[in-house]
């Protein structure tokens, strides 16, 4: 019975992990994102990385990983580095993943850093789902719905876990909005989202588990 039920829960972690669609990932710039001019996407690899730039900031390194090559239950990675700023000025970054078919959800749990941040500048963090799979939501100034948001002032990290429940497929949409007060100065900051099932769908999973165990025990007696 033992090796068994050890079967049936390596089954289940085997279909957790694997990816089961495939990505398409883009980087726009600006309040409403725009695609970038030069090596900002689509990409159907589901990897990207780009350098963009916008007033005051001269220089931002740009990446964005989509699942796959991601796997379950991670969704997407990304990271934003801004090597420096010739002055006060605000600067929107987004990234988004086309593509995504439901895991164990319904719940997404986000994970921001702000890993450098000069004395004074803003980062705000924000993602979403889409239910119409379009890059960044599809609907200017509506990107879907909103799973979590946070402004860092300082170093640190922050998770949170939102819930929506997608149509198949589905669009995952973050949002950089970086803020600098003065000239100099440089920030690195990360998103990461991931499939986090709801408490309801872990105990029917564990109960589906037990169930199967007590069925296998019944017959092997």
């Amino acid at each position: 019975m033992k090796m068994k039920l050890a079967a049936v829960a390596t089954v289940v972690a085997l279909l957790w992990s694997l990816p089961a669609h495939a990505s398409t990932v883009t980087i726009g710039i600006g309040a409403t994102p725009v695609v970038c001019a030069v090596g900002c996407g689509p990409d159907p690899s589901g990897i990207l990385i780009s350098v963009v730039t916008g007033a005051p900031f001269l220089a931002n390194i740009v990446s964005v990983t989509g699942n796959p090559p991601l796997a379950n239950p991670n969704l997407l990675g990304s990271l934003l580095q801004n090597i420096s700023s010739s002055g006060p000025g605000t600067l929107d970054v987004w990234v988004t993943s086309q593509g995504n078919l439901p895991t164990l959800g319904p719940g997404f749990t986000s994970n921001f850093t702000s890993n450098t941040l000069p004395t004074g500048w803003t980062v705000e963090m924000k993602t979403w789902i889409g239910n119409d799979n379009a890059a960044f939501g599809g609907s200017p100034g509506i990107p879907g719905t909103l799973i979590a948001d946070h402004t860092f002032n300082s170093a640190g990290t922050f998770s949170q876990t939102g819930f929506a429940s997608p149509a198949n497929p589905y669009s995952i949409t973050a949002e950089y909005i970086i803020t600098a007060t003065s000239a100099g100065g440089a920030a690195l900051s990360t998103i990461e989202v991931n499939s986090a099932p709801e408490p309801s769908s872990l105990l029917l999973l564990g109960t589906g588990l037990l169930g199967l165990g007590l069925s296998l025990r019944r017959k092997h007696r």
